[in-house]
């Protein structure tokens, strides 16, 4: 499977960073450590974000808040072009 790789220096801003951090650790988080694995992936530049949005379906009652900001920092990552983060 090929997954899109983008350069989160370039595009990534420092909100959607502590946006992505937030979530990771929130304690609603600890029982979803595969979502978990693919916001950390968000860093190094891996766009995760079709298989994180399947993943938040499971928010969208349970917790609003959280389902909304997933959405939000999956919509902005799709819109970054593609590309190689350096590491």
């Amino acid at each position: 499977m090929y997954t899109r790789t983008f350069d989160r220096q370039a595009n990534m801003n420092e909100t959607t960073m502590s946006e992505i951090m937030s979530l990771i650790r929130n304690s609603v988080m600890n029982n979803h450590s595969n979502l978990m694995n693919m916001l950390y992936g968000l860093f190094d530049g891996f766009d995760y974000t079709d298989s994180i949005m399947e993943v938040a379906k499971d928010f969208e009652t349970t917790n609003p808040y959280i389902h909304k900001l997933l959405n939000k920092i999956c919509t902005e990552v799709k819109g970054y072009p593609s590309g190689v983060t350096n590491i």
